[in-house]
């Protein structure tokens, strides 16, 4: 598409020209680069602690979906992924 230099702003007003609605990032401070009050497509921020590898963030796809079907407006939408407990943590004391 020809978008290879473009960033931030520019790169969503081009994505919103050629019909795109909506952009996923894993950018983290993305709410920090943009006017969300001004946003020209829905923008999915993914987040898969602690490294957002493909493999994490392959399983967030049907909430993504979830959450673009109940979020129509030009909006920032956040999916994260369920925390996992590492096998060293120690098990929860329940008694």
């Amino acid at each position: 598409m020809g978008w290879g230099g473009l960033e931030n702003g520019e790169l969503l007003q081009c994505a919103a020209d050629a019909g795109f609605t909506a952009f996923i990032t894993i950018d983290r401070n993305i709410q920090n680069q943009q006017n969300l009050d001004r946003l020209p497509v829905t923008i999915v921020l993914l987040e898969a602690p602690p490294n957002n590898l493909l493999e994490d963030l392959q399983p967030l796809i049907p909430n993504v979906v979830s959450a673009l079907r109940s979020n129509p407006g030009k909006t920032l939408v956040t999916v994260r992924a369920a925390e996992r407990r590492k096998t060293s943590d120690p098990m929860p004391d329940f008694f």
